[in-house]
């Protein structure tokens, strides 16, 4: 998917316009958060941005972008810093006893 995304960009870069330019982020925006490289997909989504920031108004490619930025944030922030560590069980207490 992502050298798919790759191509479609090179070659509307190659015939298109800003506006494709910033489509084409957007497509690998999204190829990046589908594949669990939400930063790579925070990245694309910014670079799109810019575009239209820089070019003149797109509100339905913003309001697009915005969501696909918005999810690769969630990714990042719900995505575990290190895998999740075995630990046994605690043992029960036997009857009578409490917590020290």
């Amino acid at each position: 998917m992502t050298a798919a995304a790759d191509a479609a960009h090179e070659f509307w870069m190659k015939i298109g316009t800003w506006v494709h330019d910033e489509r084409a982020r957007y497509l690998k925006a999204l190829v990046a958060n589908a594949l669990g490289k939400s930063a790579d997909g925070l990245v694309h989504a910014d670079a799109a941005l810019a575009i239209i920031a820089a070019n003149g108004e797109q509100p339905v490619d913003w309001a697009f972008l915005t969501l696909a930025r918005s999810r690769s944030l969630h990714l990042l922030a719900t995505r575990p810093t290190a895998p999740p560590r075995w630990q046994p069980p605690t043992p029960p207490r036997p009857p009578g006893t409490t917590r020290a």
